[in-house]
């Protein structure tokens, strides 16, 4: 079964989760776009695997939404498929809302967490 025919069985029979599980569930989101991508791309896990440096099992871990990869994973998988690790990690899973988020809301700006102390040299 494609992953498009599948996510659209899961939709048809319930329709609420799909409603909200990219909003509660971030690993989903990263799990929904290395499984798309990857298939678009023809890869098998073991070859994503491969590519990446890491065991087929860690794919599968990703791909199911269980594991939580380091930043440098991260960024070897979205090179490894041909794209950004901010297209890796894009909550596109229903239309591009690239556009909405480029823009900071007023409330998320007021609530930003305060810029990290730097380290002394030395």
């Amino acid at each position: 079964m494609r992953f498009d025919d599948l996510m659209a069985k899961i939709h048809a029979e319930n329709p609420e989760i799909m409603e909200i599980a990219h909003e509660i569930d971030p690993p989903y989101i990263l799990a929904s776009n290395v499984l798309r991508v990857r298939n678009q791309r023809g890869l098998t896990q073991a070859q994503l695997a491969e590519a990446v440096g890491v065991a087929q099992p860690r794919i599968a871990e990703v791909e199911r939404g269980d594991a939580n990869p380091r930043l440098i994973t991260l960024s070897k998988i979205a090179h490894a498929l041909g794209i950004t690790l901010p297209e890796l990690l894009e909550d596109n899973l229903y239309g591009d809302r690239s556009a909405a988020s480029a823009k900071p809301r007023a409330d998320a700006v007021e609530a930003a967490a305060p810029e990290p102390r730097r380290r002394r040299a030395g």
